[in-house]
């Protein structure tokens, strides 16, 4: 993440939108099909023909709570943590600056007590009251600590990494680890995960990333080791996290797989990173995609990452093929758009809330999937879904075993499906309720609940309507 004075690109730019794509993920539980529109777009299905069937004996994938994540930077102010938890948010994901910290060598040199935990002026810098905000909401917390100061490196050589971010090549290691001993120390309670810089490899070399790790970790290792620590990839594909893995001095302690999404790869190429940690003996390595959205530019302000009805089908697609694909966490990147708020000017591209506290629209395909389906409360099993006609589809069951359900209309055109539910482990009289996130809809209250007869092989039956650019989903209380 970039330093305020620099618009920050977030990863890769992505390939041109205008092309067709067809995307299979997990033997086939999502299908999304994308065509030339300027956004992603389902081919207009038959709604004559379309159908989805949710398969509870067959589990594909395990997943988490932590899938409805907030990634936000600028940081997001602390006044709307309600109203962000409200619509879903499990977990937020923020900055601690060094260079805010320990602006110096003479404050570095102080007792840790006195270093700037709460800087004075505006900075980007998440202080104690940023994270208490969103903790007395439930909302769990996943900090990058970076931002090295220009006292640890030789002051005045011309930088050999982003200027405005991580200012030089770090020469002073002692110091480098001390400061993430004490910064680690201090957040310790009040944070569940922490990252080692983000985006490294748009920034520098591996070898440097590797030194940094280590001094990091050395001085966090002196803390403690209960609490998950993991390096950060701006990239999709996993290949500084295979070298990371690979380094004896490094691998062992790896707690998470952790990298950055954008555009229409529904799994978040997630299979690659499963790949890689098995192949290193860590089959049950947590995934995390610690950053995604439709564009990875703060310059295009384009309303897909915003306030568009259609990030609402959108969202719901890139969340149902990561959690299809196995991945454990996931967190949009937006935040607020508050005109008071600090470096107020880039907010609007990826506002996820207003100066008004409206949330964007794409915050009801975290209502549903989180909230109404119950899928925000602790690990899923992601079952296997069929799906003709309907833009894409998923099935899970939740943490207190629910059997859930949904589908993805990515069109235009308002569709209805036919929804079975196989195998629900039911007898008897069933309740079913409805719900609907789209351009009306907040998918806060049912838009049905209807009463269905169990067949003696524990299957339902109902109907799906789906408004364009929806997700209409189902929950079976037995």
């Amino acid at each position: 993440m970039k330093r305020p004075e620099k618009p920050r690109q977030l990863g890769m730019q992505r390939e041109s939108r205008t092309r067709r794509l067809t995307v299979a993920v997990a033997a086939g539980a999502l299908v999304a099909s994308v065509v030339a529109a300027g956004h992603p777009s389902a081919a207009q299905p038959d709604a004559q023909e379309a159908s989805v069937g949710a398969h509870f004996d067959q589990q594909i994938a395990t997943s988490s709570n932590l899938m409805f994540g907030l990634s936000s930077w600028p940081k997001i102010d602390p006044r709307y943590a309600e109203q962000v938890a409200d619509s879903g948010v499990t977990i937020a994901r923020s900055d601690v600056y060094l260079y805010d910290i320990i602006p110096s060598r003479e404050v570095f040199e102080k007792d840790p007590a006195d270093w700037n935990w709460h800087p004075e002026k505006p900075t980007e810098t998440t202080n104690d009251d940023d994270i208490d905000a969103f903790n007395d909401q439930g909302v769990q917390r996943m900090l990058i600590i970076h931002g090295f100061p220009e006292w640890m490196g030789t002051e005045g050589q011309t930088p050999t990494w982003d200027g405005f971010d991580d200012s030089l090549p770090v020469t002073d290691h002692e110091a480098l680890g001390e400061a993430y001993k004490q910064v680690f120390a201090h957040y310790l309670d009040k944070t569940d995960y922490f990252e080692i810089a983000n985006e490294p490899d748009f920034a520098m070399e591996y070898e440097d990333y590797a030194d940094i790790y280590k001094s990091a970790l050395a001085g966090m290792n002196q803390v403690s080791t209960d609490k998950p620590v993991g390096p950060q990839i701006g990239d999709s594909e996993p290949e500084w996290f295979e070298r990371l893995l690979a380094d004896p001095e490094i691998g062992p302690d790896i707690d998470f797989a952790d990298w950055h999404s954008y555009g229409d790869d529904w799994s978040a190429n997630a299979g690659a990173y499963r790949d890689v940690s098995a192949a290193a003996g860590r089959e049950d390595m947590p995934l995390f995609v610690t950053e995604w959205n439709w564009s990875p530019s703060f310059e295009d302000d384009d309303p897909l990452n915003r306030d568009s009805p259609e990030a609402i089908s959108y969202a719901g697609m890139k969340l149902s093929g990561m959690m299809d694909a196995g991945v454990h966490g996931a967190m949009l990147f937006g935040s607020n758009d508050a005109p008071d708020s600090f470096d107020a000017e880039l907010r609007p591209p990826f506002a996820f809330i207003d100066s008004e506290g409206n949330l964007a629209p794409k915050s009801a395909a975290f209502r549903l999937l989180s909230t109404s389906l119950g899928l925000g409360t602790g690990e899923n099993r992601i079952m296997h879904t069929t799906d003709s006609g309907v833009s894409a589809s998923c099935s899970a069951i939740n943490a207190d075993g629910q059997r859930v359900a949904w589908a993805i209309n990515d069109t235009g055109q308002t569709v209805t499906s036919s929804l079975t539910l196989e195998s629900t482990g039911a007898s008897g009289d069933v309740s079913l309720a409805h719900y609907v996130a789209s351009e009306d809809n907040d998918a806060a209250e049912p838009t049905d609940t209807e009463t269905l007869s169990v067949d003696p092989d524990g299957r339902v039956d109902t109907t799906l309507t789906l408004p364009p650019h929806s997700i209409h989903g189902v929950v079976l209380d037995n």
